[in-house]
């Protein structure tokens, strides 16, 4: 059994806010760089932004934020030599960042989040250790001018990774060497974190808990891309018996180790009428590079076939209606689409949201105009909704296109952005989600009585809603292989598995077949 021994905080953005003056003293310097540069390659180069900061600098070391930046816009320069002041060199800039933000510290002070520091003293009480890190060689600068050094056993900072000769984020080095001085297993240790790479490190460090804090409103669904298991606005928002509780949580798997149905969703099941509800991309079919790809198995539809002559069968998707039916083919089941903004079913149709069609057809042109150009991205019309898929998309484009997508959306307050996995979804601001759609199918169904188990099967944070609407009085199958933050209670691994499920569902004769009305 893991549990919650150490807790590792990232300094900048997490425990001090120093967060605005590392952005202004970059933005000083690039800004001054990018001028320059524009100026003798005759080329037009916008200013550095706060996204880029977020996406570029942010929690890395500064010959590489410096790095990882200007491959974003495109440009190579040399290294020059480690003390070079020099604008043409990578180390330049560097240094001269760091000098900007020295001034800038001794002129404001760097304030600390009381939040974190709450928490840290607690966590001390209960006896976890606590270890501060950070990329920067200004770290025991900030600590001295905070007076916040005792509130650490350990501190890991960019002079110690440079004399350990440690690599820096994304790499999960500096955990690791965290964990190690702390003496604990990276699996028993909490990462609190609030930039990207930083999630990312940790994530590939394989510590027990990485918790992102989304400070700059980027949305939850960006952070756990990056491998985050839970994402919260501030420290405050963190309870330590949840934290306590995550190294504890485990998902019962739906077979057990004799590769049959788990004892647990037996007893659940039985005696029971069953609905089933399953999502389609990464459920019934794998994950794929782009959703056209994305094609039933034979062997799936065949299931879903045989289901739907004993149970009521729906399809919960956010794809639009019309491709889903197209790509499922079956005729007596029921299909929800955008997110179940569409529904239709033998004797059944629903639409939501229809008043923001037009709408959401000037935000598509909108993003096309700024977006389209980006090689690798695909924004999908789905006239109910937009899904912008950046699986395919270079990583130095993300800052772009949340950009694009937050500055867009302002203008637009009927529509809202919603995280899945390597896409934002967009869609009308009404409260309809993949659970009010399961809700609804329900209740026109004649199927809430006592005797009637409402299954729903799905991979993505989306699916969440519909796992909460069945809390109480249904049962819900995340597909994931690994543990994480749910409403659901039971796991799959993949969609292989649950066509397992299913066919293990098809050959429980004693089950009571739906009497309903196709």
């Amino acid at each position: 059994m893991t549990r919650l021994q150490a807790a590792i905080f990232d300094m900048d953005g997490v425990v001090i806010d120093s967060a605005k003056l590392h952005c202004a003293a970059w933005k000083l310097i690039f800004d001054e760089f990018l001028k320059k540069y524009s100026k003798a390659h005759k080329l037009k180069l916008h200013p550095f932004t706060e996204q880029d900061y977020l996406y570029y600098v942010d929690g890395i070391s500064r010959y590489d934020g410096v790095k990882r930046f200007l491959e974003s816009r495109h440009i190579a320069i040399a290294d020059g030599s480690k003390q070079s002041r020099s604008l043409n060199t990578l180390h330049g800039i560097g240094n001269r960042k760091n000098s900007a933000f020295q001034v800038l510290i001794k002129q404001i002070a760097a304030k600390i989040f009381p939040s974190s520091i709450q928490l840290i003293k607690t966590l001390r009480q209960q006896g976890i250790k606590t270890a501060l890190v950070s990329s920067s060689k200004n770290c025991q600068l900030i600590v001295r001018s905070t007076n916040i050094g005792s509130l650490f056993d350990i501190k890991v900072d960019g002079y110690m990774l440079e004399k350990l000769q440690l690599s820096g984020k994304p790499q999960p080095d500096i955990f690791i060497e965290a964990a190690k001085q702390l003496q604990v297993n990276p699996i028993n240790c909490m990462l609190i974190e609030d930039s990207l790479l930083g999630v990312q490190a940790g994530h590939a460090g394989k510590l027990g808990l990485v918790v992102g804090i989304d400070r700059k409103n980027l949305g939850p669904a960006i952070f756990r891309d990056y491998g985050a298991d839970i994402v919260i606005s501030d420290l405050k928002d963190l309870s330590i018996e949840g934290a306590r509780h995550w190294f504890d949580y485990k998902l019962i798997y739906v077979f057990d180790k004799h590769d049959k149905l788990n004892a647990e969703l037996v007893s659940k099941i039985s005696n029971k009428k069953l609905v089933l509800f399953l999502d389609y991309d990464g459920t019934l079919t794998p994950i794929v590079k782009q959703p056209n790809l994305a094609i039933l198995k034979p062997s799936i539809s065949k299931c879903l076939r045989q289901l739907s002559k004993h149970y009521a069968v729906a399809i919960i998707s956010g794809r639009e209606l019309k491709d889903l039916k197209a790509k499922v083919k079956l005729r007596k089941i029921y299909y929800a689409g955008n997110h179940g903004m569409e529904i239709s079913g033998p004797k059944l149709k629903h639409h939501e949201g229809a008043k923001f069609i037009a709408e959401m057809q000037q935000v598509h042109k909108a993003l096309l105009k700024q977006l389209g150009a980006i090689k690798g991205i695909f924004i999908e019309n789905k006239k109910y909704s937009l899904s912008v898929h950046f699986r395919l998309v270079a990583e130095s484009e993300l800052g772009k296109i949340q950009q694009a997508i937050n500055s867009t959306l302002a203008r637009h307050n009927n529509l809202i952005c919603r995280g899945g996995k390597k896409v934002f979804e967009i869609r009308s601001n009404i409260g309809w989600d993949k659970g009010k759609a399961v809700l609804w199918l329900l209740s026109s169904l004649n199927l809430e009585s006592p005797d009637i188990l409402p299954i729903y099967i799905g991979d993505d944070t989306t699916d969440e809603d519909a796992f909460l609407a069945l809390k109480n009085n249904g049962l819900g199958i995340i597909v994931t292989p690994h543990r994480q933050p749910t409403k659901a209670k039971f796991s799959l691994k993949n969609p292989a598995e649950v066509q397992k499920f299913l066919e293990m569902l098809i050959q429980r004769n004693q089950y009571e077949s739906m009497d309903i009305d196709l």
